[in-house]
């Protein structure tokens, strides 16, 4: 079982807000549901969220399992997709573990 949990108190609440980043990101209109791990990485620097592309594959591969997102490979791209599940934790409809709820005031 893949945790979105690393060992530092920093990393984790990091990985939960990254989390939570991701599947906004996928949720906005301009997005249509997908986007490609080189502008995620991109995006998520923009929100002081930045991290390697092996923790963002983590990342991604934790959303895939809890099956808030999708994901599929062109050329050497992941491109992830939100699902359903994803779109309601994104609105904060649903929470989901290891994922920073979200909230009105949330600036993300």
């Amino acid at each position: 079982m893949i945790s979105n949990e690393p060992q530092s108190i920093v990393a984790a609440i990091m990985a939960k807000h990254r989390a939570l980043v991701v599947l906004r990101l996928l949720n906005d209109e301009e997005a249509n549901g997908s986007i490609n791990e080189a502008v995620l990485s991109d995006l998520l620097d923009t929100q002081a969220l930045g991290c390697s592309r092996a923790r963002l594959h983590a990342c991604l591969r934790f959303l895939e399992q809890s099956a808030l997102i999708t994901t599929t490979l062109v050329g050497e791209l992941v491109v992830a997709h939100v699902t359903r599940e994803g779109n309601e934790v994104a609105c904060g409809r649903v929470g989901a573990p290891g994922v920073q709820p979200f909230t009105p005031s949330c600036l993300y």
